[in-house]
């Protein structure tokens, strides 16, 4: 009898630390999981360097932006496995001219001092002040969604009535010879990706619609520096482009909701600029509104056309839930 219960004894003691090794090696594999969740968010994170910049390695692609003082945009930048440089020029991203039909305000923001900082969710955000020369203040928010995907807001706020405001965001490639945007009309009569082919003009803008045309030939683009005549396009489907490097297929999707962003415009796809730019707001701006727009990059390797609108309409999808519950 006690040999049977010392039995059932060691059994329950043999039970016992069963469940309890279960019970360790599930709370191993939790941390373990959330050990390697933890490391992805912190590859999503800018970092200082020690250097004046605010870094990024995602996996997907590794770059920089100055911190402060002057600075051009998001440079350099590259895909990481490929080790393919993107950037050209002033880079991706450069909040570049800043419009109304009486003035043109300054060059570019990069002549202008910002200061930069990381923020509590590893976003990183540069900010200008006004100045007399420019009576607004502005700044631009850049945050990895994914390691593929980034997220950018432009705030900007006028301390000055400002007419038919627009912010002409740019970026510049290097060797991305493939330019298209997302027209309602392409070659078969149905939305559709249309190039930026040579033969179509050397600086090709893709509007919203015919009603933002006066807006577009009320003579803004006729100060200088680079005054410039548009050859106008298709209109488009929606506000969705990209550069493509054609021997890689590395790709660069752009894409802003249409209420933040009237006209996609780009310089003529194999010209050394490798320009592709966003025009921002074209509103009025009442002295102390703020407004901000939206803008999503997404980096790829053989990104489809198919792949880019599915981009767009998840884009659309995640900006309907972040306002609903309130997140970044």
């Amino acid at each position: 009898m006690k040999d049977a219960t010392r039995t059932a004894g060691q059994t329950r003691i043999v039970f016992w630390r069963t469940r309890q090794q279960r019970l360790t090696a599930t709370l191993i594999c939790l941390g373990l999981a959330a050990s390697a969740c933890s490391a992805a968010d912190q590859s999503l994170l800018f970092r200082p360097d020690g250097a004046g910049n605010l870094t990024f390695d995602t996996g997907m692609v590794k770059g920089s932006l100055k911190k402060d003082g002057l600075g051009e945009g998001m440079m350099p930048i590259r895909f990481s496995q490929l080790g393919l440089p993107i950037d050209s020029n002033h880079g991706l991203l450069v909040p570049y001219r800043f419009l109304t039909p009486q003035k043109r305000y300054g060059f570019g923001s990069w002549e202008w001092p910002r200061t930069g900082l990381v923020l509590e969710d590893g976003s990183a955000e540069l900010r200008w002040a006004a100045a007399p020369d420019r009576p607004f203040s502005f700044s631009t928010d850049y945050h990895w969604k994914t390691a593929d995907t980034l997220d950018v807001t432009v705030s900007f706020t006028a301390e000055t009535n400002l007419e038919k405001f627009e912010l002409f965001l740019g970026s510049y490639f290097r060797a991305f010879t493939k330019a298209k945007a997302y027209v309602k009309e392409a070659a078969n009569g149905l939305p559709g990706f249309v190039e930026a082919a040579k033969e179509k003009g050397d600086m090709q803008l893709f509007p919203k619609g015919p009603e933002v045309l006066p807006m577009v030939n009320d003579g803004r683009w006729k100060f200088p520096p680079y005054p410039n005549t548009w050859s106008i396009r298709g209109a488009l489907q929606a506000p969705l482009g990209m550069r493509q490097e054609p021997k890689s297929g590395a790709t660069v999707l752009f894409m802003a909701p249409a209420e933040d962003c009237f006209a996609i415009s780009m310089s003529e796809q194999e010209a050394d600029l490798g320009a592709f730019y966003l025009s921002l707001f074209g509103k009025d701006v009442p002295k102390g509104k703020v407004l901000m727009a939206r803008v999503r990059l997404v980096f790829g390797i053989n990104v489809t056309e198919e792949q880019a609108v599915r981009e767009y309409a998840k884009y659309l999808g995640d900006l309907k839930n972040a306002v609903a519950g309130g997140a970044h």
